[in-house]
């Protein structure tokens, strides 16, 4: 609430709308309505906070004499309009200025907004096609914004004539390339705008255009966004591309085995980024094989050695670990671990806990499989992380059975018996 940025206080009250509770977080919005009352897009979003939050929102707010309109907007996004006095509207255009327009179009965008909200005798979809062509570009851009969020609307209800999208603030391109590229795959009409985007000039038009194309695919586009992908010099706009291959690897040789290779070739921080995005694909046990196979590097990613019997994580060493006859133990123990080598190997029985949960197998292999790694993680002895990997190698039986290909469990089965001391 400090920050003399506003977007930062304006997240902020969206995050505790979201997440937070009247008794903690009620002074925070208070204090923001009255020390930042002057800001249109802050206090919008402290009012819808506080109906979000608050039972005697409404009381509270007639006290401090909002506007009745500015408050009705906000409370909509969070508040059906059933539950509340709709008397102050409808919100004219002609008449409104640019923040009450800005909050109408974001209930509009929520698909939270009564029926002719704008004007008694036209539908919101309407106004929405109208404020596309606003003489400020920041309504137009949230008209489109609008467009792109509520599933109702389509690029049918741009107010924007797309032949002339080269003259449009970079702002508001970016959101008209993101909705085309989203309905890329239904229309499959808009590819000439779609290779405008890839080749504008601004890497905020050009990001939109990439985050719109993470949940559409068109097969005439992948060699243009294959080719765009190997041009594009902006981080995260080849970030957000990579989304796209990803989540459509599915669909496209040329994408799965671009994927692939790109996952072999990144950094840590990329893989995960890789994999968050092929959660529940095909795809994701392929990069999970990969990662667990170790890539081409060792165990320990290359990092790592054994020396005079003492286990070295990168610059760390783990203790001193007695090798014997392929067991694995503390050198004054029998059948224990050291503490280092027991983090390991609970990290590992945390993946293949992940990894079995979202497993192709039958739910009674995978239900055996849980119970021996949750034994294993309370007790890590040899006899009961051998039932562990057993289980685990059983799970990726079935899954292999039913996908027709390996998965990552394979890979975290050997690292686990490699890390207790009885497998290769």
């Amino acid at each position: 609430m400090s920050s003399h940025d506003t977007k930062v206080r304006r997240w902020a009250l969206n995050t505790l709308a979201q997440l937070g509770r009247e008794q903690s977080c009620k002074g925070a919005i208070l204090h923001a309505l009255q020390a930042y009352h002057a800001d249109a897009e802050v206090l919008a979003a402290a009012i819808a906070a506080l109906y979000r939050l608050c039972r005697e929102a409404g009381t509270e707010l007639r006290r401090m004499g909002f506007d009745e309109q500015t408050v009705t907007l906000a409370a909509l996004q969070h508040v059906p309009a059933a539950k509340l006095n709709l008397s102050c509207l409808p919100v004219r255009p002609d008449q409104a200025n640019s923040e009450l327009i800005k909050l109408g179009l974001i209930v509009v965008g929520l698909d939270r907004a009564p029926a002719n909200m704008f004007e008694p005798n036209h539908e919101n979809a309407a106004i929405v096609r109208a404020l596309g062509g606003h003489h400020d570009p920041i309504v137009s851009q949230y008209s489109v914004w609008a467009i792109t969020e509520n599933s109702s609307l389509g690029v049918a209800d741009l107010g924007i004539d797309l032949k002339n999208i080269e003259q449009l603030p970079a702002n508001v391109r970016a959101w008209v390339f993101q909705l085309l590229a989203m309905e890329a795959s239904s229309t499959g009409a808009d590819s000439d705008y779609i290779t405008a985007g890839i080749e504008d000039r601004s890497p905020e038009a050009r990001l939109g255009l990439a985050v719109g194309l993470k949940d559409s695919f068109s097969p005439s586009l992948v060699p243009q966004i294959l080719e765009w992908f190997t041009r594009e010099m902006d981080a995260e706009i080849r970030s957000q591309i990579v989304d796209h291959i990803v989540r459509q690897a599915e669909r496209s040789e040329a994408y799965w085995q671009h994927a692939v290779d790109a996952f072999e070739r990144g950094r840590p921080e990329e893989r995960d980024r890789m994999l968050a995005a092929a959660a529940g694909s095909k795809l994701y046990s392929r990069l999970s094989q990969i990662k667990y196979s170790g890539g081409g590097m060792d165990l320990f990613r290359g990092d790592n050695f054994v020396q005079n019997n003492n286990f070295h994580i990168g610059n760390i060493q783990a203790g001193a670990v007695a090798i014997n006859g392929g067991e694995a133990k503390a050198s004054d123990t029998t059948n224990t671990y050291n503490t280092q080598t027991i983090e390991l190997i609970q990290s590992h029985l945390n993946d293949a806990e992940r990894e079995i949960k979202g497993s192709a197998a039958d739910v009674e292999t995978k239900k055996e499989a849980l119970a021996a790694i949750d034994i294993a993680k309370k007790e890590p002895t040899k006899d009961n992380l051998g039932r562990a990997v057993a289980t685990i190698e059983k799970v990726e039986a079935a899954a292999q059975k039913t996908l027709g290909i390996g998965t990552a469990l394979a890979g975290i089965g050997r690292l686990i018996a490699r890390a207790s001391g009885f497998g290769g």
